[in-house]
């Protein structure tokens, strides 16, 4: 395979590593807001942990002292949070230039902002966990979840083909555009598992939820490449410099989380 053809594929995993944690820490801020708003001065101290590789939380100290309604409204804070920002990027990424370092980080931020809260929602379906599988133990009807899950997941998607779009790999004649698709997309969910696999001594999370998300993360860029190549508009091209930018952001990003841990708010 030619050099550059690695191009592609790496800006999508350096932009996905930048995106993806920006998106946990707009979900996690969810919860955080929703807390503040639920319980007002009830609670005295939150810990906030986003995690590269791993599960995330915002942990509160007057959580036993909420009923159920407060909880289901922190637990649903920060999907709902995710879902509006992840929309608000939108027009933002619109009007970025193809190919350019803010379309790539723009357009993933969409993308991993509808896989990180629409597949929540989806695969607690499957595999009842997290704020999903504890909101369905207050009575969230499974219905609810496919209504909202769906169309944040078609959002999810949509915005895949234009990240496709905006790194040239949906033009004419790109070789091998399934495979630098795919690979680039699930890269990083990739980095995940094997941390889960290798390092996490105890997960948090079943190994079957971080599989799902990475399955689905592949088949959904490669759902997304034919809806790409239905236009030529917007068609990028990705440099070398944006591509060590990407990754060195990325690098960047992991490394701070992993280095900050647990975060403590309020005494």
């Amino acid at each position: 395979m030619p050099r550059r053809s690695l191009l592609a594929p790496l800006a999508l995993f350096g932009a996905f590593a930048v995106a993806y944690n920006l998106a946990v820490f707009v979900h996690e801020g969810g919860h955080f807001l929703a807390s503040l708003l639920v319980s007002g001065a009830g609670a005295r101290r939150w810990e906030l942990l986003v995690h590269p590789f791993s599960v995330s939380y915002v942990w509160m100290d007057d959580w036993s002292r909420l009923g159920d309604t407060g909880r289901a409204w922190i637990l649903a804070g920060g999907m709902l949070t995710g879902i509006v920002v992840g929309g608000a990027a939108v027009p933002v990424a619109l009007r970025r230039v193809p190919g350019s370092l803010s379309s790539l980080l723009a357009w993933s931020f969409v993308a991993c902002s509808g896989m990180l809260n629409g597949l929540y929602l989806l695969t607690a379906l499957l595999v009842p966990w997290g704020d999903v599988g504890a909101l369905f133990g207050l009575g969230l009807p499974g219905w609810a979840a496919v209504v909202v899950g769906l169309p944040v997941a078609g959002v999810w998607l949509w915005a895949d083909a234009r990240l496709l779009r905006s790194c040239g790999l949906s033009a004419p004649n790109v070789p091998w555009p399934l495979s630098r698709s795919v690979l680039g997309a699930v890269s990083y969910p990739g980095l995940i598992v094997a941390w889960q696999v290798f390092v996490e001594s105890e997960p948090a999370v079943p190994l079957a939820v971080y599989l799902l998300y990475a399955a689905a993360v592949a088949v959904w860029m490669a759902a997304a490449l034919p809806a790409a190549r239905r236009s030529a508009e917007d068609l990028g091209t990705v440099e070398v410099g944006t591509v060590a930018r990407l990754l060195l952001a990325g690098l960047v990003v992991s490394a701070a989380l992993l280095a900050a841990g647990p975060v403590t708010l309020g005494g």
